[in-house]
């Protein structure tokens, strides 16, 4: 069995704090565009991107 831990975090900083805070283990990141108060993104390949992942 799988077993993963999804951390969210916005801007570099934020990033390397998490990267450093799990030094050792595999790390996969994925990177979007910000959200709008409803939740939708202004990107549209970040939109395109995220259904796909979410699928797999």
């Amino acid at each position: 069995m799988s077993h993963y831990e999804e951390v969210k975090v916005h801007g570099y900083d934020e990033f390397c704090k998490a990267v450093s805070e799990r030094k050792g283990k595999d790390i996969f990141a994925y990177f979007s565009g910000n959200k709008d108060d409803q939740g939708m993104s202004w990107c549209p390949d970040c939109v395109k991107g995220n259904t796909i992942i979410i699928v797999l």
